[in-house]
């Protein structure tokens, strides 16, 4: 019985914590004009919090799930996969900025390059390249039980 519970508990608090970050997009107020700049302008920073919360919910746990099912040393490759991947994204990210945005402005606005970096990686919740680095880390330094 115990082989049941245990997940369906599991999958119900997994599911409870995914919708509860996802509930955040839903919080009153304007707070995305914070972000706003010569780099762009930001959506709702609720959403952009849900957004990337959930990604988090996502990844973490599955990642951790995945490493503890792996034999040995093994485990190293899935946070070397996720480093890679998560890399690979903030790279492309980065190649796309330089290409499109670095070249459409003009001298005054390209001054503000690392914040435009800085602005697409948060603003991008599409490529979860942040929590793909936070799985990396803790799948790294995550004692294996």
């Amino acid at each position: 019985m115990d082989r049941v519970v245990r997940p369906t508990m599991a999958l119900l608090l997994w599911g409870a914590a995914l919708y509860g970050a996802l509930s955040i997009a839903k919080i009153p107020g304007d707070f995305g004009h914070a972000l706003c700049g010569p780099w762009g302008c930001a959506p709702p920073a609720q959403a952009l919090a849900a957004c990337h919360l959930a990604w988090l919910i996502v990844l973490v746990p599955l990642s951790l799930l995945v490493r503890r099912c792996l034999p040995g040393n093994s485990q190293w490759l899935l946070a070397g996969a996720l480093l890679l991947a998560g890399a690979v994204a903030l790279s492309l990210l980065v190649y796309r900025e330089l290409t499109v945005w670095w070249q459409e402005v003009d001298p005054y606005t390209a001054r503000y390059l690392p914040h435009r970096l800085l602005f697409a990686v948060l603003v991008n919740v599409d490529v979860p390249i942040v929590p793909l680095l936070i799985s990396a880390l803790l799948c790294a330094v995550w004692r294996k039980t």
